[in-house]
Parts: structure tokens; sequence; C-alpha cells
């Protein structure tokens, strides 16, 4: 495991719960996306379908990007 492994898995959780905090006390809908220095998905989304849709449209977005690089 490298430092930058280290270093995101001990600030992970921490940028998580700051998420969840954000949406609580602004009464918004939050997305937090974030990917590993190992490619490993972490996210947190308030409870409403637009953000689990608007997630779903960035993943595409991201496969698209991906797909065309490879061409």
């Amino acid at each position: 495991m490298t430092k930058r492994q280290v270093t995101f898995s001990k600030r992970r959780s921490s940028l998580l719960k700051k998420a969840a905090e954000i949406a609580i006390c602004c009464d918004v809908d939050m997305l937090f996306v974030a990917f590993s220095p190992a490619a490993r998905l972490s996210k947190f989304c308030s409870q409403n379908r637009f953000c689990i849709y608007n997630f779903e449209i960035y993943r595409m977005n991201i496969l698209l990007r991906s797909i065309k690089q490879l061409a």
C-alpha cells in the first residue's frame, strides 16, 4: 500500500462525514464521488433520486471518455 493510499483511506471517512453534514445542515442534495489511488470508488449521496440519477449520468460520461481515449 502506497503512502497516497494510506492517506486517502485515513481521510475518506471524514470526507464522507463532512458531505453528510453539509447535506443535512444546508438542506441540499449532495453527491460526493472520489476515486482512490487504487481506482476504488467512494461515494455519498443524500437520499434523493435526483442525486442517484446524476451519479449514473456521471458514470456514463466517464465510460464514454474512456472508450474515446482507447479509440
